[in-house]
């Protein structure tokens, strides 16, 4: 292992004894977004099963399915969008943004391993939680984990790919917030559009992954190794693209002498 991979290695460690710690030490907030998380996914089934008078109990479970996944998307791509751009922000508030700047690795590394730690823990408490949910309801379905992952990678490297350019807008502008919430509805037109198999919507960043994931995970889709490379093709594109964006905008808050203004 040569010195820079041991210095990359060293930053993404860094970050997750960084995420530890935060979670230990504000553990009641935590434990508390745990249980809401948890009640969610409760109520949406509670919810579904409601109505399962006159209908078939695995339409019922396939719809459940759906919804689920659909809600674990959700939380992919907010998270991915949102963790950069509040980084920043907290950084620039807190005084420590200058710090950040000045790693070894280039702060879009560090904040990269940032976004990699949220969501693998992420990840973990979901898988964790479904299951719970599953008992609490006494209702089960089955979910394909190795497909669920293999398609939350490129859902998640394109929704870096969004946060970062966020990001370059934080970095300049500090105060994203209600772009943020306008976000979402993004989000939430990017999910629905027909974008798999391969379609003009497909050329948007998130839309084919996050379709591809709940076809192939909740609809059982088969999809083929010709859109599986496309969307992670386009994903790691995009992501360089919004590193790239990221960068540029560093530079610019550099030469204004703005970056850590707040």
């Amino acid at each position: 292992m040569n010195n820079r991979t041991l210095t990359h290695w060293n930053v993404f460690l860094g970050e997750t004894r960084l995420a530890y710690i935060n979670t230990k030490r504000y553990g009641i907030n935590w434990l508390v977004g745990t249980l809401n998380l948890l009640l969610f996914l409760v109520f949406i089934q509670l919810g579904i099963y409601s109505f399962q008078n006159g209908i078939s109990r695995g339409y019922l479970g396939d719809k459940i399915e759906i919804l689920i996944l659909g809600f674990f998307v959700f939380s992919i791509i907010g998270m991915g969008i949102s963790t950069v751009s509040s980084r920043i922000s907290e950084g620039a508030s807190t005084g420590v943004l200058e710090h950040l700047m000045l790693s070894p690795v280039s702060s879009r590394y560090v904040l990269l391993y940032s976004t990699l730690v949220q969501f693998s823990f992420g990840l973990v408490v979901y898988l964790l939680l479904l299951p719970v949910s599953m008992l609490i309801c006494r209702h089960f379905f089955t979910i394909n984990l190795p497909k669920l992952v293999f398609y939350a990678i490129p859902l998640w490297l394109a929704s870096c790919a969004a946060g970062f350019m966020m990001g370059a807008l934080t970095i300049i502008y500090k105060k994203t917030q209600n772009f943020a919430n306008l976000m979402q509805f993004v989000i939430l037109a990017l999910m629905v559009l027909p974008s798999c198999p391969f379609s003009p919507y497909s050329a948007f960043p998130i839309s084919p992954q996050a379709a591809a994931l709940i076809s192939a995970v909740g609809g059982k889709a088969q999809i083929g190794w010709g859109f599986n490379s496309f969307i992670y093709l386009q994903s790691v594109a995009y992501l360089l693209i919004g590193m790239k964006l990221f960068k540029l905008a560093e530079e610019y808050a550099k030469t204004k002498g703005i970056l850590g203004q707040y």
